[in-house]
């Protein structure tokens, strides 16, 4: 909590589920103390900026959530310019002696 200030960004994942309301109530939180939230919940959620896309059961959500998280995440990196499979100063190969 110490961290979050004016424009402090946050990315909050909100899913359906008995874990929703304390989330969306988190983001409010979060916003009330300055922060910058991006709120990814269902499309049914009044205060969402990125829809999440939600299963036949909703124990299956964070799967769907997590898996267009990647997707758009790359997207992003390859929008500024990088590459996603050659990140700066990390090396994909440990050498061991």
């Amino acid at each position: 909590m110490a961290l979050v200030h004016n424009g402090y960004p946050m990315l909050i994942f909100a899913p359906r589920g008995p874990a929703q309301a304390g989330l969306l109530e988190l983001a409010r939180s979060m916003r009330q103390r300055g922060g910058r939230v991006l709120l990814a919940a269902p499309a049914d959620v009044e205060d969402a900026e990125l829809p999440l896309a939600t299963a036949a059961h909703q124990d299956l959500d964070p799967i769907l959530a997590a898996q267009s998280f990647y997707l758009m995440v790359e997207a992003l990196a390859r929008a500024r310019g990088a590459d996603p499979d050659l990140p700066r100063n990390l090396a994909k190969v440990t050498r061991t002696h």
